[in-house]
């Protein structure tokens, strides 16, 4: 019988020990590892030569994107990993040593949240972010007012930006399963 109540202690033990927290925050090496990891699997930018580090949940990003749009998309794939709270960009430079342009930087920002809060897939948007003037303006085609709402929230919370227009169409008739004096359009609940 001590065999058993012996085994039922080392069991117990070694639950305890691989249970993590449900709403864990990675630590800043797994998000450094998860970047480096999405970076070299994307097809776009993988062929680049990018330091990533990550220091107190800011990634940082160094070496040489040879265009806006991939450098754009590296602040797309570190602003959507888990756990991510801001992406510098000061040591990331274009071909010609110039810095990439701040709006294709936010965008990325964007992209990137919409990404990471299943708002986007991957690869494709639903959502066309335009900057004009440090004016971001949204537009597509989204299934409910829900998600049009979840967009211009998100937006809102990325820094840098001041000023957003929305122009949304909603595709499908949408009938809210809730009453109007439960629903609060201002309140965000994704930021």
């Amino acid at each position: 019988m001590p065999s058993f109540k012996l085994f039922y202690l080392f069991v117990l033990l070694l639950t305890a020990l691989s249970i993590q927290p449900l709403f864990a925050v990675p630590m800043d090496h797994e998000i450094n590892f998860n970047v480096i990891g999405q970076i070299a699997r994307d097809y776009q930018v993988g062929s680049l030569t990018i330091e990533v580090t990550t220091n107190k949940r800011i990634v940082h990003l160094r070496g040489v994107a040879y265009t806006n749009e991939n450098a754009s998309k590296l602040v797309q794939i570190a602003a959507s990993t888990a756990g991510v709270n801001d992406v510098d960009t000061s040591q990331l430079t274009l071909e010609y040593g110039k810095a990439p342009a701040s709006s294709s930087i936010l965008i990325g920002k964007i992209l990137g949240k919409y990404i990471r809060y299943d708002l986007c897939e991957k690869d494709r948007c639903k959502i066309k972010v335009v900057i004009t003037r440090n004016i971001v303006f949204l537009s597509g085609v989204l299934r409910s007012p829900i998600e049009a709402q979840k967009a211009v929230c998100l937006t809102s919370s990325v820094k840098g930006v001041h000023e957003i227009v929305a122009k949304f169409k909603i595709a499908v008739p949408y009938r809210p399963r809730f009453s109007a004096s439960v629903f609060h359009p201002i309140r965000c609940i994704w930021c």
